[in-house]
């Protein structure tokens, strides 16, 4: 009976029985440099000189770990990059260094950094010496406090000091704007439903007369997620509302500013998102009010907001494992032809993607796709013949729960143990 009991336990225990931790991608937005520079985590903001000056904030408490960091150039002989996950006001222990004229990877596999939910943390780069300057991107895992939560984090910047609206993406992209037409590719696409909440915000300058009210839209009507900031009080939060977001809609920010800033002002956000299926994730891309290509294949970052790019390695993130199950994509402009997107991995088609086909603006597809520790990953974004140009946003859902036969072996491995001590 005993031995039934283990087979059972073998072949029906459902996938989610395990832990899932969500991987969190990340690359620089431009190269770097001499100096030191700080990047937001979540998304490609411009690099910043000094500290807190473009961070990301956390929404819910946990664990970083396992820092892995990829440079597109080498830095030199005898030069190089000390990277390290800055946390609140100094460097953590997680760090790792690139040095020599052909290393262009560093990771720390050991070292794990606890985080509080409404606290900030960028990525710092220093560089050894005078190295040749590359993009690099970075990645790292969150085990949340809780079991089944997940973070949509970013940074970016108000770049004038008008008052009106503002628009910036949840996720992704560190740009906002004013324009309905830019801000077409700031919608979010969310390839799997959840509920959005535990919105944390932290900006750098005062506000202005009147205030900043600042609140979560999901397929662009306001939800009851928001929260105002007023006189010299530069964060806040709304712990108590939330959000449904279902299959395919999207989620942006909104801020309304009263009166004009005093300058142009720097942001951070962060928020929970819980799956249908706990511990899905979503990685998250928009174009950074940039176009693609009319008529020529680009690469597109898979969670960030830089420009898509006709050079592949420029838009390569590197990756913990995990699965990735679905895609969703949006234009701005219908495609005159058609516009076929996929998933690539070290600069491989895979199985995943969707196309575009006039006069939609919108696809999407589900499937399976294992990717490996270290892997790059991109998106292709294929023109059929002359499509036009337009903004997009990107969205792919995935988790970090065992496949099922390596979730199997484990249990059979555990069934043996059991056996052998009866």
């Amino acid at each position: 009976m005993k031995r039934l009991l283990a087979l059972a336990l073998i072949f029906f225990l459902p996938l989610t029985a395990f832990a899932s931790m969500q991987v969190i991608l990340n690359q620089t937005g431009g190269a770097l440099s001499t100096g030191q520079h700080f990047t937001p985590i979540g998304s490609s903001a411009n690099l910043a000189a000094s500290q807190h000056v473009i961070t990301s904030t956390f929404p819910v408490s946990g664990t970083v770990s396992n820092l892995q960091v990829t440079l597109v150039t080498a830095p030199g002989a005898a030069v190089g990059y000390n990277f390290g996950f800055f946390y609140q006001t100094a460097t953590s222990s997680l760090v790792c260094s690139i040095i020599g004229a052909s290393a262009t990877t560093c990771s720390d596999f050991t070292d794990t950094v606890s985080v509080v939910a409404g606290q900030d943390a960028q990525i710092v780069d220093s560089p050894v010496g005078s190295p040749t300057g590359s993009i690099a991107s970075y990645s790292f895992d969150f085990t949340p406090a809780n079991s089944g939560d997940t973070i949509v984090v970013s940074a970016g910047s108000i770049p004038t000091t008008a008052a009106g609206y503002w628009y910036f993406p949840a996720g992704g992209s560190a740009r906002s704007s004013a324009s309905s037409t830019e801000a077409i590719s700031y919608l979010i696409p969310f390839a799997e439903g959840g509920t959005l909440d535990q919105f944390y915000f932290e900006q750098q300058q005062n506000n202005p007369t009147g205030g900043a009210t600042t609140t979560l839209r999901v397929n662009s009507a306001t939800t009851t997620v928001t929260l105002s900031l007023t006189g010299t009080t530069k964060s806040g939060n709304d712990t108590t509302h939330s959000a449904a977001i279902s299959t395919g809609q999207t989620a942006d920010l909104v801020q309304v500013i009263t009166n004009a800033y005093g300058s142009s002002d720097i942001f951070g956000f962060g928020l929970r998102f819980t799956a249908t299926n706990p511990g899905d994730f979503p990685l998250s891309y928009s174009s950074d009010g940039q176009q693609d290509s009319t008529n020529a294949t680009r690469f597109i970052q898979t969670q960030g907001g830089t420009a898509p790019t006709a050079t592949e390695s420029s838009a390569q993130e590197v990756t913990d494992a995990m699965n990735i199950t679905a895609l969703t994509v949006n234009l701005y402009t219908t495609p005159l032809t058609s516009k076929t997107f996929t998933l690539r991995d070290n600069g491989a088609n895979t199985s995943l993607g969707c196309t575009v086909t006039n006069p939609a603006t919108t696809c999407s597809a589900t499937g399976f796709v294992h990717v490996n520790r270290g892997d790059l990953l991109d998106t292709a974004d294929v023109p059929s013949g002359t499509a036009g140009a337009s903004y997009l946003s990107i969205s792919y859902i995935a988790n970090t729960n065992p496949t099922a036969a390596t979730q199997r072996n484990t249990l059979l491995g555990w069934i043996k143990l059991f056996l052998s001590s009866i």
